[in-house]
């Protein structure tokens, strides 16, 4: 019998079938077999075909096409106003303000709209810089998308 390749990656497959690592995590250890149906590969939990066709049976979910993406929104939609962001949508914003309180937030401008930005730590953001962001989908909330700067003021 030939060696199982490992060539689904537990990270593709969680997002691909929009479950959680935990999810899977718990379906690996309670209905698959290390070295026949997953292995640790490079540190990551990786899926031979035989495998992943179990954990699909065991979830009940059939292996066919992928499903067609939802019609789009009606014209009146909120999200269809012009110049409004998109859940996932990256801009560039300038920090403008941050809060000595509470380092996970700080204030950037959007054109001439202030939103908030989430970061982890905002000891090392000066006003003025600029900062690839992630819209977060809620309200004007949006949250960093790159590593933080090394050093005060430099990224």
């Amino acid at each position: 019998m030939s060696e199982p390749v490992f060539a689904h990656a537990e990270r593709d497959l969680a997002q691909t079938l929009g479950l959680g690592h935990s999810t899977l995590r718990a379906l690996r250890r309670d209905s698959l077999e290390r070295g026949t149906d997953w292995n640790l590969i490079d540190n990551r939990v990786c899926y031979s075909d035989e495998g992943r066709r179990k954990a699909l049976a065991v979830l009940k979910i059939s292996d066919g096409p992928p499903l067609p993406l939802p019609p789009p929104a009606p014209a009146g939609a909120p999200a269809a106003v012009c110049g409004a962001p998109l859940q996932g949508e990256m801009r560039d914003l300038v920090c403008e303000k941050k809060y000595s309180v509470n380092r996970r937030v700080v204030e950037a401008k959007l054109g001439e709209e202030t939103v908030l930005v989430r970061v982890r730590d905002s000891v090392n953001l000066l006003p003025g810089m600029t900062m690839k962001c992630r819209y977060s989908g809620e309200g004007r909330m949006w949250e960093l998308a790159q590593r933080l700067p090394r050093k005060r003021g430099k990224w």
